[in-house]
């Protein structure tokens, strides 16, 4: 992203071309992008049904932190998604999140003015599944980012009990959002599923796009 008044000197191409230079000297073999672009249709998303009850599990939520006797386990399915989801033809590693990494991605998100709310859904103490948004000051727009539900429990709706719940606790604290803004592959029919139950609409289509390094 490039300031508007920035734009046109090729400062994004600069940047872009720094970023690959220390993907290589890190020994990344695949750098991937995506864009956005229209494809029709209005309206906001809107959250029109809640998910069963789940016996012995509680669904929490909690605002630019998460208790540190959840941290392991949140990491475990961070670190996880780019794993399970389907992503077509290209191939992820797992990620190597830590507690202390996740601590700072969200101080910073607070000083870059982003209010992030996590949700996790609870069992035995362990945290089993997730779902996460952040919304910038004065927005009338948020961004969903994960969700994803332990691999042994899935199919027991918890991944949309943690969606709904995520979006219930945005919309109690600013009810002026009137968009929630969420990507997934089309061969994720899973949790496309569960967005076009809660109201989600299709609104833009975003390609993504691999280089070889």
């Amino acid at each position: 992203m490039v300031e508007p008044e920035l734009r046109g000197r090729g400062v994004g191409g600069a940047l872009v071309d720094d970023l690959l230079d220390r993907a290589r000297r890190h020994g990344r073999v695949r750098a991937v992008s995506s864009a956005t672009a229209s494809a029709g249709g209005d309206g906001p998303a809107r959250a029109r049904r809640r998910a069963a009850h789940h016996q012995g599990v509680a669904v929490e939520t909690y605002v630019d932190r998460l208790p540190p006797s959840y941290e392991r386990l949140y990491c475990h399915l961070l670190n996880q998604l780019v794993l399970d989801a389907p992503t077509g033809a290209i191939d992820f590693e797992a990620e190597r999140l830590t507690p202390e990494i996740v601590t700072q991605k969200l101080a910073r998100s607070r000083r870059m003015g982003r209010t992030t709310y996590v949700t996790v859904a609870v069992r035995d103490g362990e945290v089993v599944a997730h779902s996460d948004l952040f919304v910038l000051p004065s927005s009338k727009q948020a961004h969903k980012m994960g969700t994803l539900v332990r691999r042994d429990l899935r199919g027991h709706r918890l991944g949309i009990s943690v969606k709904v719940a995520n979006l219930a606790a945005l919309l109690r604290d600013r009810p002026g959002v009137t968009e929630v803004h969420t990507q997934n592959a089309e061969t994720n029919r899973w949790m496309v599923d569960i967005n076009v139950r809660l109201g989600f609409e299709t609104r833009g289509v975003c390609p993504a796009f691999q280089a070889v390094l």
